[in-house]
C-alpha cells in the first residue's frame, strides 16, 4: 500500500503542480481577457489574486459566497503554513539529496530562501502590521493563499526528485544535523553557485 502511495506520488505529482500553476496562469489570462465566462468566474479570480487587498464590494455574481469573509489578520496563517511546510521539504531534500553535486545547489538555494522570506514575513505580519478593526479579506483569497504557500515548496523541487523517488533514500532523522550542516558547507564552497545566481540571492535578501 505505502509502495503504491509512493508510485502514485512520483508518477503524479509533477504533472499534479504543473496543473495548478497552469490553471492559476490561464484563469488570470481568462479574467482579463474578452472572453466570455460567467462573471462569477472573474470575480473569484479576482478576489483570489488580490488576496483582499482591494476587497472593496461584493459582487453579486458570487451568490451565497458574496459575504464569505475572514479577519485580514489571517495574513499570518499563509506564513506560517508556508514556513511549516517549506521547513519540511527543506529537510527532507537535505536528507535526501548528495551535497557533492552541483545539481543540488540551486534547489536548496531556492528552498532556503523561501524559507528566510517566509519566516521574515510571519515577523512582519506578527509584529509590525496593525490591521484596522473589522479588515477582512473574502474566503476564496484565504484558500487560494493557503493552497499557494502549500505548493511553492513543492515546486522548487527538480522533477528529478519525485521521478527517482529520492525520498527514499533520505537518512535517518537523526543524522539530519549533519546532512544539513554538509549541505551548508556544500553549498558555500567557492564556485558553488554562478555569479548570476549569487547575485540573485543577495537582490533577493
Amino acid at each position: 500500500m505505502f509502495q503504491a502511495f509512493q508510485q502514485l506520488i512520483s508518477t503524479f505529482l509533477p504533472s499534479l503542480l504543473l496543473l495548478f500553476w497552469s490553471l492559476a496562469t490561464a484563469s488570470v489570462i481568462v479574467t482579463i481577457s474578452p472572453i466570455p465566462v460567467p462573471q462569477a468566474f472573474k470575480d473569484a479570480v479576482f478576489l483570489a489574486s488580490c488576496r483582499g487587498k482591494l476587497w472593496h464590494d461584493k459582487p453579486a455574481a458570487l451568490g451565497p459566497l458574496r459575504d464569505w469573509a475572514v479577519p485580514q489578520a489571517w495574513f499570518l496563517h499563509f506564513y506560517i503554513v508556508g514556513s511549516c511546510c517549506n521547513a519540511v521539504v527543506l529537510l527532507m531534500y537535505c536528507l535526501s539529496s548528495s551535497p557533492g553535486s552541483t545539481s543540488t545547489h540551486m534547489p536548496l538555494l531556492a528552498l532556503l530562501l523561501m524559507q528566510l522570506h517566509l519566516g521574515r514575513r510571519a515577523l512582519e505580519t506578527a509584529v509590525l502590521m496593525r490591521y484596522p478593526r473589522g479588515a477582512v479579506m473574502h474566503g476564496i483569497a484565504y484558500v487560494f493563499g493557503i493552497s499557494y504557500y502549500m505548493v511553492v515548496p513543492l515546486s522548487l523541487l527538480p522533477s528529478s526528485w519525485y521521478r527517482q523517488q529520492q525520498w527514499q533514500q533520505a537518512a535517518p532523522l537523526r543524522q539530519l544535523w549533519p546532512a544539513v550542516q554538509q549541505q551548508l558547507a556544500a553549498l558555500a564552497q567557492p564556485g558553488a553557485l554562478t555569479a548570476l545566481q549569487a547575485v540573485g540571492a543577495a537582490v533577493f535578501l
